[in-house]
């Protein structure tokens, strides 16, 4: 998929939004305003116990099995009114700053923020029963994270694309949101800066992001009425490292680098049964050479892949689906391969990737508690053999974990 191309897509999908919805709400007779709470406050603790058991970091610990009690995040949302139809989300982030370039400044737990945006809403019921749109501006969630953390549960991991840092979680721009009528799903799309909620913006380029929801099912009511396709589409650049130019080089480069991705996630939200297929795709372009006439600047391009599936199942409630159960079963599995035609000699003949498995069990003691008992493992395959010392590998990591969250 071109860049161009991507780019196209998601420049027509917020030109929808932005010239053809309005001019829906004021033909809608007659229109409804939001109403929402003066004030609303609510948040989410995830905390863990980590007990390593793989033999690298044993070996690192004198032969101990490293272990560690951890607060991976704190959320709390702040959420309000700022008149008819437009309210405003500030999701503060607290997290362990294990940066080794500032925690010499702070070690320890910090905050930063998460979203911090402006959203309207109008459109309502235009373009059929139950549809609407929504503007945002600010720092705001990413088009496809957020979305598939509504199927995986997030305090146990990441979802798989951002757990392989495929983009930030969330980012400053500006987007749309079509809610198609009917429970049929819905369309996102944005324009950000792609540097993510945890840096300034770093380039003069942005990055266009679009993802279309579509529930066949969503009026049906049954075991299939929160399924979901969804494909989606990042398109972005980074600037050169050589884009200021320099003594002794040819000359600035101007041009973006792609950092393009795409993909399709297909899942099932219900109680008895969530799961969730990933296929995703990322192309990346990097640069070697000095950008000079000795040594002159060589783009070359990559290509890595990653698949997925997940499932979270309880079965006591495909017995009696009435009666809610309080504790269910967790199985995860990904594959990664970083570049699926690597170019170093060293690789010929194979194509490393990794994979990634979490096998659990939790329990609900209260609607807004979960605890769970979970195994994770990342495992290296297909690297060369004996793999040469300088190419670096990440060794197997094993770990057993006890996780909770806490919401409010």
């Amino acid at each position: 998929m071109s860049s161009g191309f991507s780019k196209a897509v998601v420049l027509a999908l917020c030109s929808a939004v932005l010239l053809v919805a309005p001019s829906a709400g004021r033909a809608q007779q007659p229109a409804t305003a939001v109403k929402m709470p003066a004030f609303d406050f609510s948040g989410v603790i995830y905390g863990n116990y980590q007990y390593f058991t793989d033999s690298a970091r044993r070996a690192a610990a004198g032969g101990t099995h490293p272990n560690k009690f951890d607060i991976e995040r704190v959320y709390l949302n702040f959420r309000m009114p700022v008149g008819d139809n437009a309210a405003i989300r500030v999701t503060t982030d607290v997290f362990n700053n294990t940066n080794g370039a500032t925690n010499g400044y702070y070690q320890g737990w910090a905050i930063r923020l998460k979203y911090a945006m402006l959203e309207y809403t109008f459109a309502q019921n235009a373009l059929g029963d139950g549809s609407n749109v929504h503007l945002r501006v600010g720092m705001m969630p990413n088009s496809i994270v957020d979305y598939e953390e509504g199927f995986w549960p997030r305090w146990i991991g990441n979802t798989i694309t951002d757990r392989l840092s495929y983009f930030s979680s969330s980012d400053a721009g500006v987007g749309g949101i079509v809610t198609l009528p009917h429970k049929l799903g819905e369309i996102y799309g944005q324009v950000v800066n792609g540097s993510g909620y945890t840096s300034a913006e770093t380039n003069g380029f942005k990055d266009f992001t679009f993802r279309a929801a579509l529930t066949p099912f969503g009026a049906h009511p049954g075991l299939f009425q929160t399924f979901a396709i969804t494909p989606w589409v990042y398109a972005g650049q980074n600037a050169s490292k050589f884009a200021a130019g320099g003594a002794g080089q040819v000359g600035p480069v101007t041009d973006g680098l792609p950092r393009n991705r795409y993909g399709v996630f297909v899942g099932l939200r219900d109680r008895r049964l969530t799961a969730g297929f990933d296929y995703n795709q990322r192309n990346d372009a990097t640069e070697l050479g000095a950008n000079t006439l000795a040594a002159p600047r060589v783009e070359f391009d990559s290509t890595g892949r990653a698949l997925g599936f997940f499932a979270v199942i309880r079965p006591a409630e495909w017995a009696n689906a009435a009666k809610h159960s309080r504790w269910g079963l967790i199985g995860r599995l990904d594959h990664f391969t970083p570049n699926r035609d690597p170019s170093d000699a060293a690789y010929a003949g194979t194509t490393p990737a990794y994979n990634y498995t979490v096998l659990g069990a939790f329990v609900e003691p209260t609607p807004r508690t979960s605890f769970s008992l979970d195994w994770q493992q990342q495992t290296p395959t297909g690297f060369p053999d004996p793999f040469p010392a300088a190419l670096r590998v990440t060794p197997k990591q094993s770990t057993i974990f006890v996780h909770w969250q806490a919401s409010f």
